[in-house]
């Protein structure tokens, strides 16, 4: 009798125990082909005693070809086997994969993360630390949203601060194109960005969008120069010139992606009543970059009609008026809610456009 059809009939077994793992262990060749007959056709009752048999014990690893640059990635029967039980065995299924030995294997890695996006959040979490072991090894995982996915999968599930710790190892890491060690590249990084991250914040609230407020931070920074970064110049009006939209380069560049991952998510705050426009606006203003002031009076324009005081206050602030940074969200605040200040407001705001208008004196200010 051959071997698959040997592999039949153990696999006809109904109450699979240690003696058929045994069976399967001793009397059939341990290659790829023969183990992947069996891992994917076998039902779940026989995860246990696979698992008391060793089976998974010994994840490939990476074979190497330095001279090509190049890495084979083996695929494991025993890991994908586990995605697929996950559903009906998801208390045995992470057991099984917290025993499995950490690898650098990108397949094997991916599929404990598929698995943990199979099983109820609170089972997934004892996995995430090696999840962002995986994360930050030289190949990482092969599809980095889905990693994205069980950010929210964890949120959804009531663990905002798991949540968050995961996103943060995922995303912190801007993807430069200069070969930095980012756990996503570009278009995935957006990809979660835009998919996942508005259910991260929905669940954390002001605490999700001050998380995304200091990856948009940092990604300025990096960006810049020296000089830049000592004035505070992100020169945002030359590659975000409009904060509407998404505009081309979403999703190749992270800090265009950020911008609309930032401005989402403040709204989204506003919209649903998790935080006060007040507050979405104090956390956007706590970071002193222009991007941030001028998100701030976007979010003033489309979602400020409760909040005339603010918007009054925001219309008059001399600094604002003299910042060019500023010019398109500013006139578009002025034009949509001047009316709707108070008078001594609007006579203030007559009087600074007046003196903006002055020949700058060189004593500061920027000339309009």
């Amino acid at each position: 009798m051959g071997v698959f059809a040997r592999l039949d009939e153990l696999l006809a077994v109904t109450q699979p125990g240690a003696a058929h793992a045994g069976r399967l262990r001793n009397n059939f060749p341990q290659n790829v082909v023969a183990l992947s007959y069996f891992f994917a056709r076998a039902g779940q009752d026989w995860l246990v005693p696979l698992r008391e048999e060793g089976f998974f014990g010994s994840p490939p690893e990476p074979v190497l070809y330095e001279q090509e640059g190049t890495a084979e990635l083996p695929f494991w029967p025993q890991s994908q086997f586990l995605v697929r039980v996950a559903p009906g065995q998801g208390a045995e299924a992470v057991i099984t994969a917290l025993g499995i030995p950490v690898t650098g294997n990108i397949r094997v890695n991916s599929d404990v993360v598929e698995l943990a996006l199979r099983v109820p959040a609170d089972q997934s979490a004892p996995l995430l630390p090696r999840i962002i072991t995986s994360l930050g090894s030289r190949f990482g995982v092969l599809v980095p949203q889905r990693v994205g996915k069980l950010c929210r999968h964890l949120a959804e599930g009531g663990l905002q601060a798991e949540s968050l710790q995961l996103a943060e190892v995922l995303l912190s890491r801007v993807p430069d194109g200069r070969g930095s060690r980012a756990a996503a590249d570009s278009w995935s990084y957006a990809e979660v960005l835009r998919e996942d991250m508005p259910a991260v914040v929905g669940a954390t609230g002001l605490v999700g969008l001050a998380f995304l407020d200091r990856l948009l931070a940092h990604a300025v920074g990096v960006q810049l120069t020296g000089r830049s970064r000592e004035t505070r110049e992100d020169m945002s009006v030359s590659w975000r010139p409009a904060l509407e939209g998404r505009p081309p380069g979403t999703d190749t560049d992270p800090a265009t992606a950020l911008v609309s991952a930032v401005r989402d998510a403040a709204i989204l705050l506003v919209e649903s009543g998790a935080a006060t426009i007040r507050e979405v606006v104090a956390e956007l203003e706590s970071h002193d970059w222009p991007v941030f002031r001028r998100l701030a009076l976007f979010v003033l324009d489309s979602h400020g009609q409760d909040a005339a005081d603010l918007i009054g206050a925001h219309l008059t602030d001399q600094a604002a008026i003299r910042d060019y940074n500023l010019n398109r969200e500013f006139l578009a605040l002025a034009r949509h809610h001047c009316a709707s200040i108070a008078r001594r407001r609007q006579q203030r705001l007559r009087g600074l456009i007046g003196q903006a208008r002055r020949p700058w004196n060189g004593r500061g200010g920027t000339r309009r």
